[in-house]
């Protein structure tokens, strides 16, 4: 099925990311080349493998969240970035982290890098969901969550030396998270070991 690229814009731009998959949905028929025809002519951009953006859609750091969501699913935003987004740790990250059921990957695209960390299905809850532009959300670690997905993929931060290391943000960590909340998680996640050092970060914490 040939169709123009006005057409296709209409029906395929309130999508800001969207995939072959999407684009055969609306378009029975439709011919992948027309892909590589609009990019030559600068009117999209290939993400990975099946996935597109149109050229003219601003690029901000939410946007590269929506687009992490979207290239790797299921998944949510945490860890690093979700941490600095919080104001829980000084350092802003250059990558999207994020947290899947599915196995560790990397990926590299339009000079952006997604690390996605592998969890079991028991321990992939506590996100919510951040509005963004046209009516899409973003999946993203509630505050709470973001630390325990941190400690329990990292089993080397566990006393307060690393606490420390971390630069964490003790007073703004405190102000923002529900620590019944975050022991709650805690339990859920069903670790001995990471619930250990749950336990001293949040007698650090408290300290």
């Amino acid at each position: 099925m040939r169709v123009s690229y006005p057409k296709f814009k209409e029906e395929l731009g309130p999508f800001l990311c969207f995939s072959l998959h999407d684009a055969k949905k609306h378009f029975p028929g439709f011919d992948r080349k027309r892909l590589t025809e609009w990019q030559q002519k600068g009117y999209v951009q290939k993400i990975v493998r099946g996935h597109y953006v149109f050229n003219d859609v601003k690029k901000d750091f939410a946007f590269w969240w929506l687009v992490a969501n979207c290239i790797y699913s299921p998944s949510y935003v945490s860890l690093q970035s979700a941490l600095y987004y919080y104001d829980f740790i000084p350092e802003a990250v250059f990558q999207v982290t994020s947290i899947t059921t599915k196995r560790t990957r990397k990926l590299e695209a339009l000079q952006k890098r997604f690390l996605y960390r592998n969890c079991k299905p028991a321990c992939y809850f506590g996100y919510t969901l951040i509005p963004f532009s046209q009516g899409h959300h973003i999946r993203v670690a509630e505050p709470e969550k973001a630390i325990l997905d941190l400690l329990y993929l990292e089993p080397s931060i566990g006393n307060q030396e690393d606490f420390e290391a971390w630069r964490f943000n003790r007073q703004v960590i405190e102000e923002t998270i529900n620590c019944s909340l975050m022991e709650q998680y805690a339990k859920l996640m069903n670790n001995q070991l990471f619930y250990d050092r749950f336990m001293k970060f949040k007698k650090w914490l408290h300290a």
